[in-house]
């Protein structure tokens, strides 16, 4: 598939979310990466990356709380 469209106001992009299960991972690691280099507006991607991650099943939801808790202290 395609993936998951989001929409980033801040650059007026729609960046495309991977289906692909290795270009997930890369892709969650990349920005979790930024974020932890003061890149702060990764949230939103972040989430629609690990909301395909739990479609997908790839991921639990204890995994889901366990990143967002981390690095973005929720």
């Amino acid at each position: 598939g395609e993936g998951l469209i989001t929409t980033t106001p801040s650059y007026g992009q729609s960046p495309v979310i991977p289906s692909d299960r290795e270009e997930l991972c890369k892709e969650l690691e990349l920005q979790l990466q930024a974020h932890s280099a003061g890149h702060k507006g990764t949230f939103n991607y972040v989430n629609a990356i690990l909301k395909e991650l739990l479609k997908q099943k790839l991921i639990k939801s204890k995994d889901y709380r366990k990143i967002q808790r981390g690095y973005y202290h929720i």
